[in-house]
């Protein structure tokens, strides 16, 4: 620690090495796990951070796993030997990343551009980001036309959403063909 001398003072900054013997408290918000995880979507190499993955309940039940004993490095810890995750498209994991990235250093997140919106809430209901989810439903419900609003309510299975649609009658859904008298 550095000892900044008083002004006036001819002593020179001095250095301690002497530690407490308390063990540091991490703050709770800005104490980051700079480990970064290798993963592979399709033929594409992502290297993210941990504290992004783990607010996924899949994600840090995966890193909750006890590590394999022996020589064989960790899945994730390397570009090398990266996680793998199948059935998930590149383009579709990027738009996660993003929105991730920009909702997370903010306390009041930008939203997201529309075309993210669902690829987004695609992963973060398959990888169980529920803040994430709460957070991009809304930015949905604002930007999908009405069909589209049917299409994911049926797909990530928003019951609220359906019943409204079906009261709408078939005419509000049809473009380019006005109703009749």
């Amino acid at each position: 620690m550095k000892k900044i001398p008083d002004e006036g003072s001819n002593t020179s900054a001095e250095t301690s090495n002497n530690r407490s013997s308390e063990p540091l408290e991490r703050h709770p918000e800005f104490f980051f796990d700079n480990t970064l995880v290798a993963i592979q979507v399709e033929k594409t190499l992502f290297n993210v951070h941990k504290y992004q993955l783990v607010k996924s309940e899949v994600f840090s039940d995966m890193f909750g796993i006890p590590k394999p004993e022996g020589d064989q490095p960790e899945e994730g810890s390397s570009p090398e030997n990266p996680i793998e995750l199948k059935g998930v498209s590149a383009a579709d994991f990027t738009a996660l990343l993003r929105v991730l990235y920009a909702s997370y250093f903010s306390s009041n997140p930008p939203a997201p551009e529309a075309s993210l919106i669902v690829p987004a809430f695609r992963l973060a209901n398959m990888f169980n980001f529920s803040q994430l989810r709460a957070f991009l439903l809304p930015f949905a419900e604002e930007n999908l036309d009405d069909v589209d609003m049917i299409v994911f309510a049926r797909e990530f299975d928003i019951k609220e959403w359906l019943v409204p649609a079906h009261f709408m009658g078939p005419e509000s859904l049809v473009v380019g063909v006005k109703p009749t008298n």
